[in-house]
């Protein structure tokens, strides 16, 4: 009788540790938590959901053409390449748009600079990257709602390996289409500001102290311009 009931308590563990696992499995995590881009490290570029929610291909698509008809670049929309595993990816008026499939996920960039080479070596690109980091970390809200992105994949003609980006995640459906085109032309224009106004400074020989005192008036700037 006692081991009767000993085999039906060890049973019942074995169904409590299989719920467990198969729920802690379809959670995740990864440099994406609830479709917002966290701090990427030195060369990561794989991007996962860890929200519920998700954004199916068409709904992406819709996202994207609303984007182009606000800009008036509908004919942008005839580039984009769709892939054998249902991603897609298009550039839009200065947007890129990646849609990953697998995550049910629409990954919107902003193009700051590409082909420095010595990102993806060890030594030197992990310098520089957490230079770049500890840079933006001074002026967060010059990211315009995303985060740095060292991409080296190829889906925009208009960067050389590696590429870096300021990329936000869409893991669920915005509740306003509007505002979600505002989101975007923010994101394009703090990465137009890296671009021109930061990027060399990663390469430069001043001092954090230095870059932190800029990053004051670069703080105020984007606080005063933020349509949001």
């Amino acid at each position: 009788m006692v081991d009767g009931i000993g085999s039906v308590i060890i049973v019942l563990v074995l169904v409590v540790l299989i719920s467990v696992v198969s729920v802690s499995a379809k959670t995740g995590s990864g440099i994406f938590s609830k479709g917002e881009v966290s701090s990427a490290s030195m060369g990561e570029t794989i991007h996962q959901a860890s929200d519920v929610q998700a954004i199916s291909y068409e709904q992406a698509f819709s996202l994207v053409q609303a984007y182009a008809k606000e800009k008036r670049r509908l004919w942008a929309l005839e580039t984009l390449q769709k892939q054998p595993n249902g991603d897609f990816h298009v550039i839009v008026g200065g947007a890129g748009f990646r849609y990953l499939k697998d995550q049910q996920t629409l990954l919107v960039s902003g193009y700051v600079a590409s082909g420095q080479v010595d990102l993806v070596i060890p030594t030197a690109g992990k310098r520089i990257w957490d230079r770049l980091i500890s840079i933006a970390s001074l002026q967060p809200a010059t990211l315009g709602g995303g985060q740095l992105e060292l991409y080296t994949g190829d889906y925009d003609p208009r960067s050389e390996k590696p590429a870096v980006y300021l990329t936000k995640a869409y893991s669920k459906m915005p509740e306003n289409m509007d505002r979600f085109v505002i989101e975007v032309g923010w994101l394009v224009q703090n990465a137009t500001y890296w671009r021109d106004e930061r990027w060399d400074e990663v390469f430069s020989g001043r001092t954090m102290e230095q870059l932190r005192e800029e990053a004051l008036d670069a703080e105020k700037w984007a606080s005063d311009k933020n349509p949001l």
